[in-house]
């Protein structure tokens, strides 16, 4: 029977099942795992577009385990047909994956999910910002990229949702994950299960398109973004999308002749013939769209002419973040992947019980359980190897922050390890266009000096004491969801 949405568990079901592996899951393996815990020692979530991720690693190995939070339409053939066709070719980029339709349990019922190798890598966003300043590094993205996308042709398998962050780097080597969206031959008679992400399709791309093209387009775009990357690294900092794509954004493909970053790249002299190509490329029908190697080849027909659109005028569908005083719609997205702007009113530092170090941006008051980033791991560690003062760089400033939504002690939050994932905004003219507002919702300006900001952890420091209390509200739900086990 087809499972509807509102059937699978809530993002606070699956934290308080997943903190006994021994009771939720029914792989034997697993039982005996560790889920890797988060800054205040629940199970850290990561999120795809279908499900939550987490990290669980036993003696021997570590796995990804994701539990789905929505439908997919013959989820259990899609993969019954990826798991096989990709242990057949056994193509080096993949990694085995597993789906067990009675994978985790909570309270009375079974749900799927799927298990495959942790891959220890970074995320190749999080790979090109480590590499700014080894150029060497960054000048082999392209051809391995380019390689990568020439093997998948020759055995008609595509990705579907190509992006920043299901392109994994190991040992500088290129790994895919999240298989949701994946095609392989043997689906040639089913639809498609997403569009992907926006940053990186076609703006004609629908859910009716599924067979082996479907990463034309997102493969073109990884492609010229690494490739610029490679020739001037910095201009990373320049268009660096917050955590949301590698450089381009959706607006560069609806108005590609007014987009200030191809403006640009048709300086660079060797990416000027693609660049012009690539423009013709967004405004033509999706189903001329050529391949990468095609692309690079310039090995091109059928595209419309510049003077067709140079002049053109569109409407530019900017994709709207969440205003972070919205709490009832925040509420709506725990566990997903959102983007969220907001005015930081203050900033604290401070230390978890056992000792991790980390910085509250709260946009608003910390007293009425305002929306809160923390920065913590690699993000803290780099404003102190930078010398940057938190303060300074966030104090009254509005800011775009992207990542999965949780909440600790009611209180909704991002947590951000790395420095990726948050964007200083020119403004409030800035922070009214990522809004889709012509007027900004009102914060009371807190007074806070230099002198004042600095002491703030010692003399405001949230009361820690509370993740006890959250731990027995945690415990006590999942003593409600297996007392009749």
């Amino acid at each position: 029977m087809k499972q509807k949405n509102s059937n699978y568990p809530t993002f606070d079901a699956y934290q308080a099942a997943l903190q006994h592996p021994g009771r939720c899951f029914s792989m034997v393996d697993l039982r005996n795992g560790r889920i890797e815990k988060d800054l205040w020692g629940f199970p850290r979530v990561r999120s795809g577009g279908f499900a939550l991720t987490y990290q669980l690693s036993t003696d021997n190995t570590s796995y990804a385990i994701r539990c789905f939070h929505k439908d997919c339409h013959k989820r259990a053939y899609r993969y019954q047909k990826i798991s096989a066709y990709l242990e057949n070719v056994n193509l080096p980029f993949f990694v085995p994956i597993n789906y067990i339709s009675r994978g985790v349990k909570v309270g009375a019922q079974w749900f799927p999910i799927t298990v495959m190798p942790w891959i220890d890598g970074d995320t190749l966003e999080g790979y090109v910002y480590k590499n700014l300043d080894n150029p060497d590094k960054l000048k082999t993205l392209p051809e391995k990229f380019t390689n990568l996308i020439k093997v998948l042709g020759r055995f008609k398998i595509a990705h579907g949702d190509l992006s920043h962050q299901n392109i994994l780097v190991k040992d500088d080597q290129l790994f895919l994950v999240d298989y949701d969206g994946l095609f392989v031959p043997a689906l040639d008679k089913v639809p498609g299960a997403e569009i992907g992400h926006s940053n990186f399709q076609h703006p004609f791309r629908t859910m009716d398109y599924f067979d082996e093209k479907l990463d034309n387009f997102s493969s073109i775009v990884i492609f010229l973004a690494l490739s610029a990357i490679a020739i001037t690294p910095h201009i990373w900092t320049k268009y660096e999308a917050a955590g949301d794509g590698l450089l381009f954004r959706k607006k560069d493909f609806l108005n590609p002749y007014q987009s200030e970053l191809l403006q640009e790249l048709e300086t660079y002299t060797s990416l000027r013939k693609w660049v012009g190509l690539f423009k013709k490329i967004c405004v033509c029908e999706y189903n001329l769209i050529p391949s990468l190697a095609q692309f690079i080849s310039y090995d091109v027909y059928k595209l419309p002419r510049d003077e067709e659109y140079t002049h053109l005028s569109q409407n530019i569908q900017q994709e709207i973040a969440i205003d972070a005083t919205q709490r009832y719609l925040l509420l709506q997205k725990l566990g997903k992947v959102v983007k969220v702007v907001g005015k930081v009113q203050e900033v604290f530092e401070g230390k978890t019980k056992d000792g991790h170090p980390h910085i509250f941006l709260n946009v608003g008051n910390w007293r009425t359980k305002c929306f809160t980033v923390v920065l913590w791991g690699e993000a803290y560690e780099e404003l102190i190897r930078k010398d940057v003062s938190s303060v300074e760089l966030y104090q009254g400033k509005w800011i775009s922050v992207r990542g999965v939504l949780t909440s600790y002690r009611r209180r909704l939050q991002i947590a951000l390890d790395t420095p990726i994932g948050v964007e200083v905004l020119g403004g409030e003219g800035d922070a009214k266009i990522r809004l889709g507002m012509e007027t900004l919702p009102a914060y009371d300006d807190l007074e806070i000096t230099k002198t004042d900001a600095s002491i703030n952890h010692r003399r405001n420091q949230p009361d820690l004491e509370g993740v006890s209390k959250y731990q027995q509200q945690i415990q006590l739900e999942i003593d409600r969801l297996y007392k009749n086990k």
